[in-house]
């Protein structure tokens, strides 16, 4: 079974729904400008596409077994777009099993399976936060604002040459605390 835009969600109405254990892929944009709040992928899905809940009113999503395969990120491409792109008013993600490529925690963010790298910060969560970005060549000792602190949490950066960035991410909470991360990208030709 596929989930397809608007052919089996339409209908639902408000509240929490979830699926049989038939359904194996959601497809772009499946959820988008539902009235669901929350939603319980079943562990048969194998597959989601892009934008599943892009203007709707899903608020917790929950995977009842390994997360399945989807694009947390937006990519490169002008058409390359993240599962959860959109979904504004998503406050929390719970994936029940551990065995797969991402875990969440209790506040309903997601990690890599090690929980070494927060992934994906919902983007109904993030309006107590505001997020700042900051950049350089390795070689350089000046940074570049990317961003100051704003409260959308997906920043693009395009470098402008083919060597070692450098870059820092500052989070700040609604009380003022922040907290910042540094990484090395490696831009090739």
């Amino acid at each position: 079974m596929i989930l397809y835009p608007g052919l089996y969600v339409s209908g639902f109405g408000t509240g929490t729904k979830g699926f049989p254990s038939a359904l194996k892929r959601i497809e772009n944009q499946a959820f988008a400008s539902s009235k669901l709040t929350t939603v319980t992928i079943p562990s048969s899905v194998t597959f989601m596409g892009d934008r599943v809940f892009i203007n709707s009113n899903v608020q917790t999503v929950t995977f009842e077994g390994d997360s399945p395969t989807f694009r947390i990120m937006p990519g490169s491409g002008a058409t390359d777009h993240g599962t959860f792109e959109g979904a504004s008013r998503l406050y929390s993600i719970t994936i029940k099993e551990k065995n797969g490529d991402y875990t969440s925690d209790s506040y309903g963010m997601v990690y890599n399976n090690s929980k070494t790298k927060l992934v994906l910060v919902p983007q109904g969560r993030t309006s107590p936060y505001t997020f700042a970005v900051y950049f350089k060549k390795a070689a350089s000792k000046n940074w570049s604002t990317a961003q100051a602190f704003k409260s959308n949490s997906i920043i693009k950066i395009t470098p402008t040459a083919a060597v070692k960035y450098d870059i820092c991410v500052k989070v700040k909470d609604s009380t003022g605390k922040i907290k910042k991360k540094y990484f090395v990208l490696t831009v090739t030709k």
